[in-house]
């Protein structure tokens, strides 16, 4: 029986480039993919390294720069079968120069990078908030990455798959959850808005689950999917289940609605400043979505949800007091 030189068996092996892999979404998704076996992975990191655990692993390669250098998504794109795009600027606030400047134009560089180095597909995280472009500068920017992208696809340039994931909590969870969160651990805090909003959630092992389940299904390519859990859940009943799992009072919510208005916009202005990721995204979350779970892309690719939210919070608090 010949053997296959190492050589020739590091090129039977496809690469998988993930971009944003330093960042909350990203070390899961680059954990599971290496525990399964069976890819290369190319991540590209622009702050510090992935954890100790992993980082030495055999089929790691990490590359550190930004993706706004175009020579730089050149050399990320060399030798790619297929790109996992997680990396955008995070969470609802800034201008939509803000947005555009550090999402779109670098997701763009990396596409044309794509496109030159013969990379067969691009899958990308875009966020549930795309479902209203009107919400936020952050969902406009998602929507128009999103439209570039598939126009792309359309053209035959490069396969695309846009998937939209709710919510996503998890250990080290940022941006509206858990901020909600460190609201609702104060004891004596007890007046925060009476909010009617509905949203979808998807735990963050399930998120990377669901990536991977879909990898290579050709028939989720020019499409956009939702990726959630299967749930729809009140903001309200949230703030009651976080409150009795920490053991505190009930919440006072009386807060008036306009005032609550004025608020997220002000903090919203005022995010370059005060780091605080409230704006009109998190308005919109607390009062105007209606969220409706999409079961299509679990019937597609056979995912099935593990996670339920509820029976989190305990390990979602304990990690915030760790």
């Amino acid at each position: 029986m010949a053997l296959v030189s190492n050589t020739r068996l590091a090129t039977l092996v496809k690469t998988i480039l993930v971009t944003g892999a330093g960042g909350y979404l990203g070390r899961e998704l680059v954990r599971q993919l290496l525990a399964l076996g069976t890819f290369h992975v190319r991540a590209q990191v622009r702050g510090s390294r992935l954890d100790s655990s992993f980082a030495q692993h055999p089929r790691l390669e990490q590359l550190h720069g930004d993706l706004s250098n175009q020579h730089f998504c050149a050399s990320l794109c060399r030798g790619v079968d297929t790109i996992i795009h997680l990396a955008n600027r995070a969470h609802t606030v800034g201008t939509k120069d803000a947005q555009w400047a550090a999402s779109f134009v670098p997701t763009q560089y990396l596409a044309d990078a794509a496109v030159s180095a013969g990379v067969q597909k691009l899958i990308f995280l875009s966020s549930i908030k795309a479902n209203d472009p009107e919400q936020s500068p952050y969902a406009a920017v998602k929507r128009q990455q999103e439209d570039e992208l598939l126009r792309r696809h359309q053209s035959g340039q490069l396969r695309v798959v846009c998937l939209r994931p709710a919510l996503i909590y998890g250990p080290g969870m940022r941006g509206n959850l858990a901020t909600l969160f460190k609201l609702l651990r104060r004891p004596n805090w007890r007046i925060l808005p009476r909010p009617s909003g509905e949203m979808g959630l998807i735990g963050l092992e399930d998120c990377c689950r669901a990536i991977i389940a879909g990898l290579e299904l050709e028939a989720l390519e020019g499409q956009r999917w939702q990726l959630d859990d299967g749930n729809r859940y009140t903001v309200i009943d949230i703030f009651r289940e976080v409150r009795r799992s920490l053991g505190l009072s009930p919440l006072l919510l009386w807060i008036p609605r306009p005032l609550v208005f004025c608020a997220t916009m002000l903090s919203e202005w005022s995010a370059p400043l005060t780091g605080l990721s409230i704006g009109r995204g998190s308005y919109a979350t607390l009062y105007l979505e209606r969220f409706q779970p999409d079961p299509s892309y679990g019937q597609l690719c056979g995912f099935v949800p593990r996670q339920e939210f509820y029976r989190e919070i305990p390990v979602l608090l304990e990690n915030m007091n760790a």
